[in-house]
């Protein structure tokens, strides 16, 4: 008897639930037609520059092998736009990461500097090339990423370990960017009565090195060998203040020139500028860094022709920058990764 009570109680409650509903039709409603949207247009822009050349493409972060990319792993590209709205910049993928920007809307023309975010990581420790795409237009450039983060068994301020490396991001011209690799062979070479190691580039370049290892650090320099100028000289003295200057002997320089004859008389003359000062280059932060100022005279004039070479050492690293700024054709060399054996 009970469950049949409840049973018609439970039907009565849900009668009235229903019952004491309002009463809704489509005439209680008012249909508003929604406001239309304008699409958003495609922006219209370059990578490149007046006279066709590829913009700077800054690399940001550090890459190493097996290493996920993060919030620090970038890259800007320069873009002249000729009309806002919205657009996406984007790379191919290299060895298992790639670089890209969201959908984005630029509200305005002219040049913009525009971030373009890593994504993956990198499956081994090369030298990647990339391709950055904007409508039609594509701009190469290049990552280097390391097996090994840092790893120093020399405690001065020029390594010279066979097997050691160091690979620097390089600009040439202001616009010509590329990546390149110095390694310490196993081979020596005399030069005079002293032996020199050598250092060879992924593009063959030689360098001849040698240290006393009482601070004193020495380049064989042949690069002006056209002109009958190839000498040794001394890069850095790491026992001497700030201010100690240097140069070397009188060199004859004979030769053409862009079709001008040339006949004078040149040196060296080096600089130490600051010591034990922090520099960062590349998102590395070093210490003890000594600054030398290279100038390159002609016997007679005050005036360096080429301007001044800066270059940059770090202890247990070795030369971590070399900018030549002020010469019609600037030259910036900035290390990206290295490895002392």
């Amino acid at each position: 008897m009970n469950k049949i009570i409840g049973l018609i109680v439970l039907s009565l409650l849900a009668f009235g639930s229903f019952s004491c509903q309002k009463d809704y039709s489509l005439d209680s409603y008012q249909v508003v037609n929604p406001t239309p949207t304008t699409p958003t247009p495609l922006a219209i822009g370059t990578l490149k520059d007046a006279n066709g050349n590829c913009q700077n493409i800054a690399i940001n972060g550090n890459y190493t092998q097996g290493t996920a990319l993060t919030a620090s792993n970038y890259i800007t590209v320069t873009v002249n736009f000729a009309s806002a709205g919205k657009y996406r910049i984007y790379s191919n993928t290299v060895n298992g990461y790639s670089f890209s920007t969201d959908s984005a809307i630029t509200t305005s023309t002219g040049t913009q500097t525009i971030k373009l975010q890593g994504y993956g990581t990198p499956i081994k420790a090369e030298a990647d090339n990339f391709t950055v795409s904007f409508l039609n237009i594509s701009c190469p450039f290049t990552v280097v990423s390391a097996s090994v983060p840092y790893v120093s068994t020399e405690t001065d301020y020029f390594p010279m370990t066979v097997g050691s490396y160091w690979t620097y991001d390089t600009i040439k011209n202001a616009r010509q960017k590329d990546t390149v690799r110095f390694s310490v062979t196993n081979q020596t070479q005399t030069i005079g009565i002293q032996p020199y190691k050598l250092a060879i580039s992924n593009n063959k370049d030689t360098e001849f090195y040698r240290k006393d290892y009482q601070g004193h650090y020495f380049r064989y320099f042949n690069l002006l060998s056209n002109f009958g100028l190839a000498f040794e000289y001394m890069i850095l003295d790491d026992t001497r203040p700030i201010g100690y200057t240097w140069k070397t002997s009188n060199q004859s320089i004979v030769g053409t020139y862009k079709g001008t004859p040339i006949n004078a008389t040149a040196y060296l003359q080096c600089t130490i500028i600051s010591e034990n000062q922090p520099l960062t280059v590349n998102g590395y932060t070093f210490d003890s860094v000594i600054h030398v100022q290279e100038q390159f005279l002609l016997q007679g004039d005050p005036t360096p022709p080429f301007g001044n070479f800066d270059a940059y050492y770090a202890k247990k690293v070795g030369l971590i920058q070399y900018n030549l700024p002020d010469a019609p054709s600037p030259i910036n060399y900035s290390v990206r990764s290295w490895y002392i054996q």
